[in-house]
């Protein structure tokens, strides 16, 4: 070997032309994984924060009877439910139940356990928003799909790709005629 050809050998050794490229690949994908997943997980729990936020105003709207003495009770609870929700949520993915707990005791919402399909989603119980002075369940459920497969598979409990959120109120309708 010639002391040119060992001079130029050094050179490319010694060489730091293309390290911030190599380092770029090294950290580049981990980084933007990460921040893919940092996104997705907020977009799901901002979903269930108006989740919740919305099962909050229509449960206010049962409890005061503003949705018993509406023309179409559902239909009222259903339109605020879905107006709070819009932003994250798809209305017509939404699932809710509202019964009426017998005997209008509070302990007696332990027995009224969800029902589920064989997919995990909940199944409607009905809608009853009861009368005045009445103990009242309110239920809502959204199965929240995650955009990214890799994410949808670390938060989901199988290999659906998505994560289910679930409201529950318990409530005693006030009196609300005069």
């Amino acid at each position: 070997m010639s002391a040119w050809e060992e001079m130029k050998i050094k050179d490319f050794i010694k060489s730091e032309d293309g390290i911030t490229a190599v380092e770029f690949s090294l950290v580049g994908m981990p980084f933007v994984l990460l921040m893919i997943g940092l996104m997705e997980v907020g977009l799901a729990f901002s979903a269930a924060s108006m989740l919740e936020g919305g099962t909050n105003t229509a449960a206010r709207m049962i409890r005061t009877g503003q949705v018993q003495l509406s023309a179409d009770p559902e239909g009222t609870f259903r339109d605020t439910l879905c107006e709070h929700v819009s932003a994250f949520i798809r209305c017509d993915d939404l699932v809710y139940e509202v019964l009426s707990v017998p005997d209008n005791e509070f302990t007696n919402v332990g027995g009224m356990a969800p029902d589920y399909d064989a997919d995990g989603k909940m199944l409607s119980g009905g809608f009853d928003p009861g009368e005045e002075n009445d103990v009242v369940l309110i239920r809502t459920f959204y199965d929240y799909s995650f955009f990214t497969y890799q994410v949808g598979t670390l938060m989901s409990a199988g290999s659906f790709n998505s994560m289910p959120l679930m409201t529950t109120m318990v409530i005693k309708n006030e009196p609300y005629s005069f």
